[in-house]
């Protein structure tokens, strides 16, 4: 839970940047579809506070924090463990925060 803590909304703001508003505004069009995204760059390019400002993006158009769900996979904490990971990943989130699409 600690490794989730750090890098979403749940509990505290999270350093989002110098907002990239074409960027953000392109994802959550698609978010508006069924279809999945991935967004990729080289490292240090900005990826992980693309995510941060999408979300945060969300949460003031009315999405509860809890309801967002970011994990990155480069966090050496994670980096040590293996896929299985994910599967508690999950778990946690879904049992500690009770996101409604989960009830």
């Amino acid at each position: 839970m600690k490794i989730l803590l750090d890098w979403n909304f749940w509990k505290k703001e999270l350093e989002c940047g110098i907002e990239r508003k074409e960027y953000v505004e392109r994802a959550l069009k698609f978010l508006e579809t069924d279809k999945i995204i991935s967004i990729i760059g080289v490292r240090r390019a900005g990826k992980s506070m693309l995510m941060r400002q999408i979300a945060k993006r969300l949460i003031e158009s009315g999405k509860e924090k809890n309801e967002i769900l970011i994990v990155n996979f480069e966090d050496k904490r994670i980096v040590e463990y293996n896929s299985k990971i994910l599967d508690e990943f999950f778990n946690v989130y879904k049992e500690e925060l009770n996101p409604k699409d989960f009830q």
